[in-house]
C-alpha cells in the first residue's frame, strides 16, 4: 500500500509541475481532504487525477502522451465520460490515433496474459457489483457519492425516483457544459476545469476521493478565485476554502440537512464559467 500511494503521490508531482505549479502543491493536494480520503481508502485517486491533468496539458504540445493518458484512464472509464466528446470537438486527431493506438496495445496484452475471461467478466459481474453498489448499499455509502443519484437515494425516492432526478441533472449539466465551452483563445486551465466540473456534475457514480482531480483544479485558480467565481475577492476566497474542505463538509452537511452539496457547487461553478465565456473576460495566467 506504501509503495502504491508513493507511485500516484509521484505522478501527482508529475502533474503538478506539468500545470506550472509550485512544488508546494505537491504536498497540499496529497494531504488535501479528498487526497487523505483516498489514502485511508487504499484507493486510485491520485492515478487518475494525475493522467486526467497529462491528457488535457500535453493535448497540443505531446499528443502521444495525451493519448496515452487516456488510454490509462480506461482502468475507471467513467471518468473520461466527455473524454471522446472533447477532443472530437477540439479536432485532435493525433490524440485520438495515438490513445486507439495505445488502447489497442493494452487490450492485447490483457487478453494475451490472461486470455478473454477477465474482459467478459468485466460487462458480467463488474458492472453488475457496480449498479448493485451504486442502487443498494445504504449507510456510509450515502455520504461518499457527491452525486444527483445519491441525493435522491438521501430522500427515499427509490431507485426509479433517483434515476429520474439524476436524469433531470444531467441534462442541466450537459446544457451547462455547452454554454461554458471554452473557446479557442482559453488555456489549459480553463479545459481541464471545465472538464472535472462537467464530468463529476454528470456522472451519477463517483466518490469523494475521486475529487483529487477538483483539488488540482482549485489549486489552478488559488491566486484567481475571483474569475473562477465571478464574485468579489474577499467572498471569492471564503467559497474556494470552503470547495477545498468539501470532501470533508460533503458527509457532516448530508448528516444534517439531508443535501448534496456537491452538485450544486459544481453548477454554481460551470455556470460561472458559461458567465465568463460570454462576458469575454480575459483571461489571465495563474
Amino acid at each position: 500500500m506504501f509503495l502504491w500511494h508513493a507511485l500516484g503521490i509521484s505522478l501527482i508531482a508529475l502533474a503538478i509541475r506539468s500545470l506550472k505549479l509550485s512544488w508546494v502543491w505537491v504536498f497540499l493536494v496529497a494531504m488535501s481532504p479528498a487526497g487523505m480520503l483516498n489514502i485511508l481508502a487504499g484507493q486510485n485517486a491520485f492515478v487518475t487525477a494525475a493522467f486526467i491533468s497529462f491528457a488535457v496539458t500535453f493535448a497540443v504540445r505531446k499528443p502521444a502522451l495525451s493519448g496515452i493518458s487516456w488510454a490509462v484512464l480506461t482502468m475507471k472509464p467513467h471518468l473520461g465520460l466527455i473524454a471522446i466528446p472533447m477532443v472530437l470537438v477540439r479536432k485532435q486527431w493525433n490524440v485520438i490515433l495515438y490513445g486507439a493506438i495505445a488502447f489497442g496495445i493494452l487490450i492485447a496484452a490483457t487478453i494475451t496474459v490472461w486470455g478473454l475471461d477477465p474482459w467478459k467478466g468485466f460487462f458480467t459481474f463488474t458492472t453488475y457489483q457496480q449498479r448493485f453498489v451504486l442502487e443498494d448499499w445504504r449507510g456510509l455509502m450515502l455520504m461518499l457519492v457527491p452525486t444527483a443519484f445519491m441525493q435522491g437515494r438521501v430522500l427515499n425516492l427509490g431507485t426509479q425516483g433517483a434515476y429520474m432526478l439524476h436524469a433531470v441533472v444531467a441534462l442541466i449539466a450537459t446544457y451547462l457544459a455547452i454554454r461554458a465551452w471554452p473557446g479557442k483563445d482559453w488555456d489549459v486551465r480553463d479545459y481541464l476545469t471545465w472538464f472535472v466540473l462537467s464530468t463529476f456534475l454528470i456522472l451519477p457514480y463517483s466518490f469523494l476521493y475521486d475529487l483529487v482531480i477538483f483539488q488540482i483544479v482549485l489549486a489552478l485558480w488559488y491566486r484567481q478565485a475571483e474569475q473562477l467565481f465571478l464574485i468579489r475577492k474577499p467572498y471569492a476566497d471564503a467559497i474556494w476554502m470552503f470547495c477545498w474542505i468539501l470532501p470533508l463538509l460533503s458527509p457532516v452537511l448530508l448528516a444534517y440537512t439531508f443535501i448534496q452539496i456537491t452538485p450544486i457547487l459544481l453548477a454554481f461553478m460551470l455556470w460561472q464559467r458559461g458567465t465568463a465565456k460570454r462576458q469575454g473576460l480575459a483571461q489571465q495566467p495563474a
